[in-house]
């Protein structure tokens, strides 16, 4: 007993220890003006997330156990949906999301899916691997989302699923969105990677479809470092999406559901070797989810700071608007902003790259609007899309549309900076 009782010891004098070490490192934590990058997103954390951690890992088990059932379980009640399911990232979340109607044969190979043009990878691209038919839609310029009105020219008789992703946080218009898919038979899969706590009339995204997808890499509004979650209300695909988390064999702790027989197997094989789904490896550690649970927590904070310099952002360029478009928030959703995205009207007296240029020169990072309209990017150009439409506004944001960050990492001082830039450089301009 002396022997574990000093080891007990040694284990809390080494996460005191780190957590001032943590405490010390952020306190000389220094902003030099015009030379420090200003980042478009970072890992916003201190001593919580690093001793929780390191924590975990003295446990001596790093396979997904008790604390990522219990970050699963808060992420659920959080969302407002029955069951999360954590993977090891959006991507994965994605890929399963979609796998799993497959697999409980909701959807089929060249069934037709609705998602817009603008987009990521990570989005379309298990759409293109299990077979199915992406229909591009353009997007509103208002939103930067899927345009509904273009809802009803692409349905056809093999429509079955809305693929929606909610763009820099931004959410769509889902009161028409779910109208037509239920008028319509249609499933409805949110992709919130970009929306962590974006809500629409009162209700969190990623639970008002079939299924929510959710990405906690480090430009998101928490982080695991990387990570992902499928949230959904369906007993059914979280079992099926638990399954196809681990390799496809029966989930651990559950019964063996009718998914496929198992008539030739003998009766006393073992439900861990019992592969039920066609499945991968896409499991996180369990240390991630006790860097995550803490990530949670501060949650809250972390999404009013997005949105207090999102506002300050949106006060500057509205000065400004005849030179950009910014985007118009649906009413009564409250957005959890990714990103501050806008576009450099055709009008204006200078172009993306000029102002892009400037702001990079100047340490302050920019990404372009994802993919833009997917099609004209090198991967895909050998896809047969169906297409709806001209995608021109999906163009415009290939030629025009940029992001600047609102991620907590920009305090004051880095906000004061950013504007003296972007001020500076529009001066020259009438």
């Amino acid at each position: 007993m002396p022997e574990l009782a000093s080891l007990e010891e040694l284990r809390r004098k080494a996460l005191d220890a780190i957590a001032r070490y943590m405490r010390a490192k952020l306190a000389k934590s220094e902003f030099h003006l015009g030379k420090d990058l200003v980042h478009y997103a970072g890992a916003v954390y201190d001593e919580r997330e690093v001793v929780a951690m390191v924590d975990s890992i003295l446990d001596g088990w790093f396979a997904l156990s008790k604390r990522g059932e219990f970050f699963e379980r808060r992420l659920a009640e959080y969302i407002g949906t029955r069951h999360a399911v954590l993977v090891n990232s959006g991507s994965s979340a994605n890929l399963l999301a979609v796998g799993s109607l497959v697999e409980s044969k909701m959807v089929k190979s060249m069934d037709e899916v609705i998602t817009p043009a603008l987009t990521f990878p990570a989005t379309i691209n298990p759409l293109i691997l299990y077979g199915l038919k992406p229909v591009l839609v353009d997007v509103s310029l208002e939103t930067l989302n899927l345009d509904v009105s273009n809802l009803k020219a692409a349905l056809s008789g093999r429509t079955k699923l809305i693929m929606l992703p909610h763009l820099f946080g931004i959410p769509n218009h889902m009161n028409d969105v779910m109208s037509f898919a239920e008028q319509n038979g249609l499933l409805v899969v949110e992709d919130c990677c970009d929306a962590l706590g974006t809500e629409y009339n009162g209700t969190r995204v990623g639970s008002i479809g079939i299924m929510g997808t959710f990405s906690f890499y480090v430009a998101h509004q928490i982080t695991l470092g990387e990570g992902g979650a499928i949230t959904t209300n369906d007993e059914r695909l979280a079992y099926v999406i638990k399954s196809m988390r681990e390799w496809g064999r029966v989930p651990s702790g559950e019964p063996l559901l009718d998914l496929q027989s198992r008539d030739k197997l003998t009766p006393d094989y073992s439900l861990k070797y019992t592969f039920v789904t066609k499945g991968y490896n896409v499991k996180p550690l369990e240390f991630q989810a006790a860097f995550g649970l803490e990530q949670l927590n501060r949650l809250p904070e972390i999404n009013r700071a997005r949105r207090r310099n999102y506002k300050v952002l949106s006060d500057l360029f509205q000065e400004y608007s005849r030179y950009f478009m910014l985007p118009k928030i649906p009413r009564g959703s409250s957005p959890s902003w990714y990103s501050f995205p806008l576009m450099v009207r055709p009008t204006a007296p200078f172009k993306r790259w000029e102002i892009v240029e400037y702001l990079e020169k100047n340490n302050i990072e920019t990404r372009p609007l994802f993919t833009g309209n997917i099609t004209r990017q090198p991967a895909y150009r050998g896809i047969d899309f169906k297409r709806v439409g001209a995608l021109e506004n999906s163009d415009l944001a290939t030629e025009s549309g940029f992001f600047i960050g609102v991620y907590p990492g920009i305090d004051g001082e880095r906000m004061d900076y950013m504007i003296s830039v972007i001020r500076r450089f529009l001066a020259s301009y009438p």
